[in-house]
């Protein structure tokens, strides 16, 4: 723990029964997602939050089907206050099933039996371990500008914490709870998470949201709470750190965001809007393309693996004033 970590300034919020506040799973609109993408590459927001450019898929990619049932079962494993009866593992495998039918791709067996066994596996380690008291799971925020008195749209952020719990790792402090499966080390993951747009992202918002730090007090900072996944022999393992935002990073995390923002303010489908070309990124130890490195590689060429937001071929679309360029331009 950060010797900086501030115990003193968190007070405990009055809840009836002290209760966990749980929300429901999913990504935000105007979430760190979308802000990310924005700061990364201004054609690839242009193309997915603008133009709606899908990749079709007939299956979920195993690395997001196992996160996304990993957080619905940790979600509501906190909600109950990290009981560790059997009542409470068939409630979890009922909402791992539940939350593999809600999504719009399918989802493979074999990964939701790799979410179950982690849960599980999860649950061992820290069922024996101090625990957080959890205030929230899947906690919704927003949308609220950065900014008071901004009032356009795209200023508006959203951001759904996956825990706001007192952690131990934090000295007993009030912090955001960010859960992170990976199939790299917990090194990699912390060095990416340390400074980056989701934790900067969350805490701001945090502090000028009204479902934040008006009703539970200030936060002393975020902690990654990430499960490395098992591969090639290796075995699973879990890891808490408690990472610590100074105000005046996060001061100059808003003001950044805001330039950005503003860029996406002026941004239309016509747009002649800048490529970053960092087109590849790390997820965990794999090398993946932008979902849009192709278009931007060969156009028209490549329109086929494309559809528009509504299912649509791109060659399908018909311009229209204020939205004359064809899909892939």
């Amino acid at each position: 723990m950060s010797k900086d970590f501030d115990t003193k300034k968190t007070r405990v919020p009055k809840l009836p029964g002290d209760e966990v506040l749980v929300g429901e799973g999913g990504r935000t609109d105007a979430g760190s997602g979308r802000t990310s993408l924005l700061m990364k590459c201004p054609k690839a927001y242009q193309y997915d939050a603008i133009r709606g450019l899908r990749v079709p898929q007939a299956q979920m990619p195993s690395h997001f089907a196992v996160g996304i049932l990993f957080a619905a079962m940790r979600r509501e494993w906190f909600g109950r206050k990290f009981d560790t009866s059997e009542k409470t593992w068939r409630f979890l495998k009922k909402k791992c099933q539940q939350e593999a039918e809600l999504q719009h791709v399918p989802i493979r067996p074999e990964d939701e039996r790799q979410a179950l066994a982690l849960m599980g596996l999860y649950i061992d380690h820290w069922g024996k371990r101090p625990k957080p008291r959890p205030v929230a799971a899947e906690y919704l925020l927003g949308p609220c500008p950065l900014v008071p008195g901004m009032k356009d749209e795209v200023f508006k952020r959203t951001a759904r914490l996956d825990d706001l719990s007192y952690y131990p790792e934090a000295g007993g402090a009030l912090c955001i709870g960010e859960a992170k499966t990976t199939s790299g080390d917990v090194g990699a993951v912390i060095r990416e998470y340390e400074l980056h747009v989701q934790p900067m992202l969350y805490t701001a918002l945090y502090n000028v949201a009204p479902q934040g730090r008006a009703m539970f007090g200030p936060v002393a900072g975020v902690v990654l709470d990430v499960v490395c996944k098992p591969s090639e022999g290796r075995k699973p393992s879990f890891h808490r750190v408690a990472i610590e935002i100074r105000e005046k990073a996060l001061k100059e995390f808003v003001e950044s965001t805001q330039y950005h923002l503003e860029l996406a303010r002026r941004m239309g489908w016509d747009s002649n809007v800048p490529r970053s070309y960092r087109c590849t990124e790390m997820h965990g130890r794999m090398r993946v393309d932008c979902t849009f490195k192709e278009l931007c590689r060969f156009g028209s060429a490549v329109a086929g693996k494309f559809v528009l937001a509504d299912g649509r071929a791109l060659r399908k679309y018909e311009p229209r004033p204020g939205a004359e360029k064809m899909p892939w331009e």
